[in-house]
């Protein structure tokens, strides 16, 4: 979490500036201009906005909840915001994999939850849903997948070891990411350059050279 805090400092002046800072000011900005450059020049428009203070008053009375009905119908009713949320999971490695992996595992809860309401009702279980079991599990986790506990320290070194020692045999990362979201077409081999410059110079770094000029 400590890492990188010049990023962060980026990140977070970024987001200072076009949330707030940027919105206030086009606010201000906006509103000294249409009074000053058109209000005061048109006389039918200054008598109903004699002065900039009641001109103020009357835009925040009537804008504001314009402005927050527009917020509210673009999140509940267009499809611009749909747009957008496809958008981030398409660009999103994590958000794409959590989102296959819900689907999986709530299927893979609803089949043992069968199977345990049947056993507690002392009905035989069919092969047919160790079967469907199975796939599920073996969807989830994958080919070749193992399944690791590291709830106490002992296991944790076990786990560790198990994950150093298929790497280096099998000369692959196990859950590389940014390998991940390359095959599937997720991000690009720009992408995969930019991480390498975020890492520096590591042994992570030269594995994912590999993955583009391989």
């Amino acid at each position: 979490m400590g890492r990188n805090k010049g990023f962060r400092a980026w990140f977070y002046f970024r987001n200072g500036w076009s949330l707030y800072f940027a919105f206030i000011f086009a606010a201000v900005n906006t509103l000294t201009v249409t009074y000053f450059l058109a209000i005061e020049r048109y006389p039918l428009l200054n008598e109903i906005f004699p002065t900039f203070a009641h001109y103020i008053a009357v835009v925040s009375c009537v804008g504001v909840p314009f402005l927050i009905l527009i917020g509210y119908v673009h999140y509940k009713r267009t499809a611009a915001r749909k747009a957008e949320v496809d958008i981030s999971y398409e660009t999103d490695a994590y958000k794409a994999r959590t989102l296959v992996n819900t689907e999986i595992s709530m299927k893979l809860n609803l089949k043992l939850i069968d199977v345990v309401m049947k056993l507690s009702k002392n009905e035989k279980i069919p092969d047919e849903n160790y079967q469907e079991i199975k796939k599920l599990y073996a969807d989830l986790i994958g080919r070749g997948g193992a399944w690791q506990d590291t709830g106490s320290i002992e296991d944790f070194y076990k786990t560790s070891s198990f994950v150093s020692t298929i790497e280096n045999r099998q000369g692959f990362k196990i859950a590389c990411i940014e390998e991940i979201a390359l095959l599937n077409k997720w991000i690009n081999r720009k992408n995969i350059l930019n991480s390498i410059k975020f890492y520096g110079n590591c042994e992570y770094s030269s594995y994912l050279k590999k993955l583009i000029y391989k």
